[in-house]
Parts: structure tokens; sequence; C-alpha cells
């Protein structure tokens, strides 16, 4: 490897980095707390007690992530459950995610 890319490898690193080329500005507990959530079905208070606060603090930040992937954020306080749903549910002439279709890998 030449010092040109080591300096590429750094300039890309930034100080908040969890890995190696990691360009994402998201904390390590809030992106624990998205994956929880699009890994489904739920982050519940109760089973995931220590991603709720998480979630509840970040809560813009989250939603903003997931509306980039078509979805919303779903999050009721009073029975502490939050899920996603396709964005645009329920809204006419929303534009929602492309469509989906399995595929077979052999």
């Amino acid at each position: 490897m030449s010092s040109s890319d080591s300096t590429s490898d750094v300039s890309t690193n930034s100080a908040g980095a969890l890995y190696v080329g990691d360009v994402g500005d998201l904390a390590l507990d809030t992106r624990r707390a998205l994956i929880q959530l699009l890994a489904g079905p739920s982050l519940e208070a109760r089973r995931h007690s220590h991603l709720w606060p998480i979630l509840l603090r970040d809560e813009a930040l989250i939603r903003s992530r997931l509306a980039e992937l078509f979805l919303d954020l779903v999050l009721d306080r009073d029975t502490q459950v939050a899920f996603t749903r396709a964005g645009g549910c329920g809204r006419p002439g929303s534009a929602g995610p492309p469509s989906t279709r399995a595929v077979n890998i052999h």
C-alpha cells in the first residue's frame, strides 16, 4: 500500500467512525436502534430496554433515515412499541417503495 492509499483511508474515516471506511454519522447506539427496527418485527421497551430511550432521543433522525428507505416509523409511546411500515401507507398518491420480487440464487 502506498502512502497516498493510506492517506485516502484516513480522509474517508472520520474521527467518530466505527470501522475503517465508515462514512456514516450515526452514533453506535442509534445505529443499533435503527437495525432493530429494520430487522423487525418491532422495538419494544420491555424487550429492548437499552434501545428504547435511544429511539426516543433520536426519533427525528431515525425517522429521516427510514424515510430514505421508503419506510415510516410507527411509534406508540403508551404501549412503548415501535415498528416500521411501507412509507405513505394509506395516503393517496404517495410514492411507495420500489416493487419487490423474490430472488432465487442457485
